[in-house]
């Protein structure tokens, strides 16, 4: 046997046995191949390739053998040369289009799960025979998933065995259990005051209390009887093998809708159960608004959607899964919206679920329209209502984006658009059904790597260079921006004590990984020579202020002599954290629309203790806790990043405001001169939070502030009018 290999590294090639190294070459899977082989083993290489690369990889490797042993990972996106990363059913497609299917018989897992054998056919299979593929590869990954979790959790069995048996664990033990006994008593009572004085209200007492007393159906009726305009809107609802009882609950909800204007836009996407096709035809006799179509092959839910929407005649589409439910007054709230706003191109409500006994539970309420949030999950979901001019424009919905066929859309219609508005009324009811991923995060990971190659794509539709990383949770992503070379101007505010300026400084030249920036420190005449001396040795400016402490002051005066286009504001009581933490908000800040970017502020013992602001709770602002990147009214001075054109554009900070409500003044400038605040996760740095100005001066500036944004403190776009304001922030109202 002969066998041959090359390697695009230099270093790996030469690390080979010298008995064996003529058979070996530095080369490119993109390189010709010269002559014909029995087999041809490809191995994690195309997914370092570019699309067209790959292709072409491909089409050298079919052309010159009969049989291919081929793996690229679906999955893996942490490798920053990992630009290819595409599902199995992808690959499948790529060789069928030159008459290679894989080999089922073949077990290739012990070279990887997603590893397959393929083989030249005389017929090209279908593209049915691969999905089935598909699904078993992807199964298979799961199940070797799964096997490597519970060999993981069995050894963690064994060393918790080893401690519970242990005798000191049992002594802890004992003692626990006394002061239980002790403190139960205390803590049963402290939690019956609490439910007797705590006044937010739990979502079955908000439906009851607020969501009820205001549906008015006579309202509505005559509400819609004066309603000028009144489009047509599709309902398009893609169908596979549901049980025939939900099923029914489904489009009964859209046939209970006080807005009568509608059709529903049925198709059935090949349902292996009869009683599916029989519950349809019995609806479509019932309701001539109800029209069927029924697909000769499973198509998966995009191509089941795209027939749906082509039997579409309204202006106006709305989605619906074939197991969920529509609100009466869903409908008769989208088309009331339009009246106002004739104009919007996409609209969105809130949304709740529906458990197993059909209660609804788990409620979201959303914030108003948020391009940066959208980039983080999947937020607006459900009920969504699209103009039909623009699906058709963009193509309606693309094949391999299963699972996350909606987020793919949502970003392609937000690159033609942003009249997209936001209901905050629950339209919607989404069941909590077994293997859907609204009961677990976890059921269809496929879905979260066809979400990150539509990410990826939107970015680079965009123009935006960087990668897509998980999230904390299951859902969520990151983006990785690509490194930068624009310099920073790092405006530090000096208090007047030193080791906290060194310290601050020294995380800096320490951890950042970024190298183009200056470091200027404003403050006043409590710099002292040893610290003068310090920022000298190390090139850094320092630019002295006479007078008493006012930041305000002390940033605008810094911003003047900053070299860089972009500045980043920061005290002195803080230290760096990430390493990439500028090249975090500069990924944001170079992109036009935005004009201040925000940082998760941690305290000493990891504790979080800001993640942007909120406007109209406690009086002026709540810091919020979230932990994914999103637009926000206001963000903390005590690290932000903003172009100084656009600071200069606002005429910096306002003087009058010497401290705490400063930035919030400063933010919702940029806002109203139409730029976007945004706040990022990725960027994290400690913060030990100094004394606040006096009392009398706090609540001062307080009053100044909420005197000048009136309007925009009753109402910030990026909280919820369901949730609470004041002392109750983010529960739910009691006010309707």
């Amino acid at each position: 046997m002969e066998a041959y290999g090359f390697d695009v590294s230099e270093y790996a090639i030469g690390q080979v046995r010298a008995d064996i190294k003529p058979y070996c070459w530095v080369g490119s899977a993109t390189n010709s191949i010269s002559k014909d082989y029995d087999l041809i083993i490809c191995i994690e290489v195309c997914e370092h390739l570019s699309e067209s690369d790959a292709c072409d990889a491909v089409c050298q490797m079919t052309s010159h053998t009969d049989t291919i042993l081929f793996s690229s990972t679906p999955s893996d996106f942490t490798e920053p040369t990992h630009v290819n990363v595409r599902p199995i059913i992808d690959w499948l497609r790529l060789f069928a289009q030159f008459s290679f299917a894989p080999e089922q018989a073949f077990d290739c897992s012990f070279i990887a799960p997603q590893a397959m054998l393929f083989r030249r056919m005389t017929v090209r299979p279908s593209d049915q025979a691969l999905c089935r593929f598909a699904n078993l590869r992807n199964q298979a990954m799961t199940g070797a998933e799964i096997s490597a979790l519970r060999h993981e959790l069995r050894a963690k069995e064994a060393t918790l065995n080893a401690i519970l048996g242990s005798r000191g664990w049992k002594l802890l033990n004992a003692y626990r259990n006394l002061r239980f006994r002790v403190k139960h008593p205390i803590a049963q009572g402290i939690l019956k005051l609490r439910k007797l004085t705590d006044r937010h209200v739990s979502y079955d007492r908000w439906i009851k209390h607020v969501e009820q007393r205001s549906y008015d159906p006579r309202r509505i009726v005559r509400s819609i009887a004066n309603f000028q305009y009144k489009p047509k809107i599709s309902i398009v609802l893609p169908v596979y093998n549901t049980p025939v009882e939900l099923l029914d609950c489904a489009i009964r909800s859209v046939q209970k809708q006080h807005y009568e204007n509608w059709e529903l836009c049925i198709c059935d996407d090949a349902s292996p159960n009869a009683e599916v096709r029989d519950c349809l035809e019995r609806w479509r006799k019932e309701d001539p608004r109800i029209n069927v179509t029924f697909s000769a092959k499973n198509e998966g839910i995009s191509g089941a959607s795209n027939r749906a929407l082509g039997l579409a005649s309204g202006e106006f589409v709305g989605l619906l899964d074939h197991d969920d439910e529509l609100s009466p007054f869903a409908l008769y709230e989208v088309v009331k919206l339009l009246q106002d706003r004739p104009e919007a191109d996409m609209v969105y409500s809130d949304e709740d679920k529906l458990d197993a006994e059909g209660r609804r539970v788990h409620p979201f309420f959303k914030p108003d329209w948020s391009p940066e949030y959208i980039l983080a999950c999947m937020y607006t979901c459900h009920f969504g209502v699209y103009r039909k001019r623009l699906l058709d424009q963009i193509g309606g919905f693309r094949a391999g984006f299963d699972g996350s066929q909606d987020y793919d859309l949502v970003l392609r219609l937000s690159e033609s658009t942003d009249k997209i508005f936001h209901i905050p009324k629950m339209l919607y009811h989404w069941r909590m059904a077994p293997g859907s991923a609204s009961t677990s995060g976890e059921a269809k990971p496929y879905a979260y790597v066809a979400a990150k190659r539509a990410l990826s794509e939107h970015l680079e539709r965009r123009q935006i260079s960087g990668g897509i990383m998980d999230g904390p949770w299951p859902g969520t992503y990151r983006i990785r921006f690509d490194g930068g070379t624009e310099k920073i101007s790092i405006v530090i505010v000096a208090s007047g004590k030193s080791e906290r300026l060194r310290a601050c400084i020294t995380s800096i030249e320490a951890k950042t990984s970024y190298s183009n920036y200056e470091v200027i420190v404003v403050g006043n005449h409590s710099v002292d020579p040893d610290m003068k001396r310090y920022l000298s040795a190390r090139s850094h400016t320092l630019i002295p202020h006479p007078g008493g402490f006012n930041s305000s002051r002390l940033v605008n005066l810094g911003a003047k002599h900053a070299r860089g286009a972009y500045l980043l504001l920061l005290h002195d009581d803080t230290e760096v954290i990430s390493a990439d933490w500028i090249n975090s908000m500069l990924g944001f800040s170079r992109q036009g629309a935005i004009g201040a970017v925000g940082v998760k502020l941690l305290c000493r013992n990891g504790r979080v203790q800001e993640a942007g602001m909120l406007l109209g709770l406690r009086g002026v602002t709540e810091l919020s806790f979230f932990d994914t990147t999103r637009n926000l009214s206001a963000v903390s001075a005590v690290c932000m990043m903003v172009r100084k054109r656009v600071f200069e554009e606002v005429g910096g900070f306002d003087e009058k405001l010497s401290g705490e409500y400063s930035d919030i003044d400063f933010c919702l400038k940029v806002r109203e001169a139409g730029y976007r605040i945004v706040w990022t996760p990725s960027a994290e740095v400690y913060h030990d939070d100094l004394p606040l100005p006096g009392r009398q001066r706090r609540l001062r500036e307080a009053s100044y502030v909420k005197k000048r944004w009136e309007k925009i403190f009753r109402n910030d776009p990026y909280y919820n009018p369901n949730l609470a304001f004041g002392e109750e922030g983010f529960r739910i109202s009691r006010r309707s």
